[in-house]
């Protein structure tokens, strides 16, 4: 599915409720998200665990809710993501293709 597609899915959801909010409160329900995520990675993989009894969020939930508020702003901002997409991807190939070290392809795991 094209972010076209996901884009008109949430349009079709927020217009029922009046439209999108405020960019800056958009922002902030991507910041809440994101902060979300971290926990759940920080409790996992850093070096604080979970307290006893605390029940982790789900991962792919909340980075799902994180790509919701992302169509969110976009839709708003009328950005069409497929587009940015492929200049995002572009720049990723073209430009930085020296920048990193490659693994090398004829090595086997």
């Amino acid at each position: 599915m094209s972010f076209k597609e996901r884009q008109e899915q949430v349009d079709k959801i927020v217009s029922q409720y009046g439209g999108y909010w405020d960019p800056a409160y958009i922002v902030m329900q991507m910041y809440e998200e994101t902060t979300e995520i971290g926990r759940i990675i920080a409790r996992v993989y850093g070096d604080k665990p979970a307290k006893e009894g605390e029940e982790l969020k789900d991962l792919g939930g909340e980075l799902s809710d994180a790509l919701y508020a992302i169509l969110c702003l976009a839709n708003r901002e009328e950005i069409d993501l497929d587009e940015e997409w492929e200049k995002k991807l572009v720049e990723r190939t073209e430009r930085d293709k020296d920048r990193f070290k490659k693994k090398d392809q004829t090595s086997k795991p």
